[in-house]
């Protein structure tokens, strides 16, 4: 009995300091599932290899900006409505759904290792102004939707564009997409209000594609060379 009730203490503990509770991640490493500090400008120690913040475990917080140079996976709304001003997670390879939705003080973010962006992930933040992701092949819907602020877009890399994905981002001027882009989801680049209106982006110029209007709103077609 002993034994089996160590074996549960040691994969769910308040493991280094006392604020970070973590249990074992399937991955490898940590998951943070909670965190009872209440410093807004937070440094998680590597030393605690922290691969995985969990399911909302900042959201409600005072925290401001966050790094970790061990964090591998951000969980379903992580920051979700806090008013983080800055994130560095340079080896993050997924951001989960919600993330950072309503993080209204965000205005920038750069995540070079980051693969999938799922839905929602920066959904409204109405601040957020660029966005970096070299490494991401692959962004789900509604990521960026509501982001009216947003101008400039990096994702050299990108092969699936979802629905919706940038609907609402009235700013956006600068695209710098993969040209082997496969797929864009219907209203991907429509305004916020009306499905029907496309966004001055040139869809056609920085991704190779055709627009579609449809009953629906607009689908986007692969425009074919040769």
């Amino acid at each position: 009995m002993l034994t089996v009730l160590a074996l549960v203490l040691s994969s769910f503990l308040a493991y280094g300091p006392e604020e970070y509770v973590v249990e074992d991640a399937k991955g490898g490493g940590k998951k943070l599932i909670e965190y009872n500090g209440d410093s807004g400008e937070l440094v998680i120690p590597d030393e605690l290899n922290i691969t995985e913040i969990g399911d909302s475990v900042f959201t409600g917080s005072n925290i401001t900006k966050v790094k970790s140079n061990t964090v591998k996976k951000i969980g379903f709304k992580a920051f979700f409505g806090t008013s983080i001003v800055e994130v560095d997670f340079p080896n993050a390879e997924m951001i989960g759904g919600y993330a950072f939705s309503d993080c209204s003080s965000l205005k920038s973010v750069d995540f070079p290792q980051v693969k999938i962006i799922e839905k929602f992930a920066f959904y409204d933040c109405s601040f957020l102004e660029s966005v970096r992701f070299p490494a991401t092949l692959k962004i789900e819907e509604c990521v960026f939707a509501g982001c009216s602020r947003l101008e400039s877009v990096y994702f050299p890399s990108v092969k699936i564009i979802g629905f919706s994905a940038f609907s609402g981002c009235e700013n956006l001027s600068s695209f710098l997409g993969n040209p082997n882009v496969t797929a864009i989801g219907v209203n991907a680049f429509t305004t916020y209000n009306d499905s029907r209106i496309p966004l001055s982006f040139d869809v056609e110029t920085y991704l190779g594609f055709k627009v579609v209007s449809t009953t629906y709103g607009h689908e986007y077609a692969k425009i074919e060379v040769g």
